[in-house]
């Protein structure tokens, strides 16, 4: 009797989480759906930025740089950049330094 009762507790302790991770999963695919990638506003940010490293300020761009990389990972032969398009969006480029 024990059993039935202990595997009837974990049962439902289960259902219960599994009710939340699908819960958390359609959260997830709900921000997802939202977000979109509009060519133009992505022309614009990067237009901005061009003028901004072309004034020579050295402030300026190292607030680009803070903006716009999100990470860079420098290995001997590979430079890792993982760059900030959009608010929820990144992409990384991976170049291979050749000697």
């Amino acid at each position: 009797m024990g059993f039935i009762f202990t595997f009837s507790e974990k049962l439902k302790e289960l259902e219960k989480t599994k009710a939340a991770l699908d819960a958390s999963l359609s959260d997830i695919n709900e921000k997802i759906s939202q977000m979109t990638i509009n060519p133009d506003k992505i022309k614009a940010t990067f237009r901005k930025a061009k003028k901004l490293l072309q004034s020579g300020d050295l402030k300026n761009k190292k607030a680009i740089a803070q903006q716009y990389v999100k990470q860079a990972t420098i290995y001997k032969e590979e430079l890792i950049i993982e760059f900030n398009i959009a608010e929820d969006y990144s992409i990384t480029e991976e170049i291979t330094i050749t000697r």
